[in-house]
């Protein structure tokens, strides 16, 4: 208020705002600087806007057979949330493209990314990282909870959540979750292939016991 009473001291168009027929009464001129005070605000922000690079944030919630996209700006603004078909890599950029459009960003401005390891492994997030898309792998166990709380569970939830968390975490609050370190491909590699051995084992000594199980059984039955 006291920016829009200096304006109306020293601004000819802040000056007619306030000269009005309709605010000469002493609640109408409040009700005309409030209007003038709401056109400061608004400038500064269109300002700040067009001098400081925005960020576009985006959340991934992965299931088998469809994505949830989350987008925004930054706390305050209501996130635009989209569904799509898992691994749809045309979709997902167009998604992008669309949100910076929807949010008023240039082509160009910079994408923020995350989403829970586990499903996808890193293959995604070095998809992202060749669209010039910073990510972050996050370890879903490290994410902090309200216990006290009764948590419901759904893929909006989830991924609502999920943007929240990153705008803290790129604002520097550290220690809302943990990141995953990505490895390379030679040693996701080398990964699969123990997983693979250990896999086959488990099998293995599962048939062995099923086989033994019904080798039993007929003897018994023989007898």
């Amino acid at each position: 208020m006291e920016a829009a009473q200096f304006a109306t001291r020293l601004q000819p168009e802040a000056q007619r705002c306030d000269q009005r027929p309709w605010a000469k009464s002493r609640h109408k001129t409040i009700w005309a600087r409030t209007a003038v005070a709401h056109q400061l605000s608004r400038a500064c922000y269109d300002l700040m806007r067009d001098t400081t690079e925005a960020v576009l944030f985006m959340a991934f919630e992965l299931s088998e057979n469809t994505w949830k996209l989350g987008f925004s700006l930054g706390h305050g603004h209501k996130p635009r949330e989209r569904t799509m078909a898992a691994r749809d890599f045309t979709r997902l950029l167009d998604e992008v493209a669309h949100a910076k459009v929807r949010f008023g960003l240039c082509a160009t401005a910079p994408v923020v990314s995350c989403y829970e390891a586990g499903r996808e492994g890193f293959w995604l997030h070095r998809f992202l990282q060749a669209q010039g898309i910073s990510n972050s792998v996050v370890d879903s166990s490290s994410i902090e909870v309200n216990r006290r709380k009764r948590r419901a569970k759904s893929d909006g939830l989830d991924v609502r959540k999920l943007l929240s968390m990153l705008m803290r975490y790129q604002h520097g609050e550290r220690h809302v979750w943990r990141v995953v370190n990505v490895p390379s491909v030679e040693a996701e590699d080398q990964r699969h292939l123990h997983r693979d051995l250990e896999t086959l084992k488990q099998e293995r000594a599962s048939t062995t016991a099923r086989i033994k199980g019904l080798l039993r059984v007929c003897t018994a039955s023989n007898q």
